[in-house]
């Protein structure tokens, strides 16, 4: 384990160390749906913080993202993916983070 700079509230963020002997295509592509999103989240989320700045975990709407903000990040994450997420699936707990993001994302642009 080692240890990042401060995540939005000032807290130490513990990221863990790669596994030994697994490649680095999985966590590449993660990495880039996360990077997607925080693109989108920088371009179009209308933070008061720096999107690139936020940490998986941390709570989109506790750092700005208004429910206004956030449908403009789903129709703009639709666009840039050429996919349409399901209703049943654009909801404040799936929007809420960086991660859940970019799970969504990659679970509709990959089906």
């Amino acid at each position: 384990m080692r240890f990042t700079d401060a995540g939005l509230h000032g807290h130490p963020r513990a990221v863990p160390d790669a596994p030994r002997g697994m490649g680095t295509r999985l966590i590449r592509m993660s990495c880039a749906w996360h990077d997607a999103v925080r693109e989108v989240l920088a371009k179009v989320g209308r933070l008061p913080v720096d999107a690139h700045a936020l940490a998986d975990d941390d709570d989109l709407f506790r750092a700005g993202l208004s429910s206004q903000a956030a449908v403009e990040v789903v129709f703009t994450l639709e666009d840039r993916f050429g996919c349409e997420f399901p209703d049943e699936a654009i909801s404040r707990d799936n929007l809420a983070t960086v991660g859940r993001l970019a799970t969504l994302v990659e679970r509709v642009a990959t089906s």
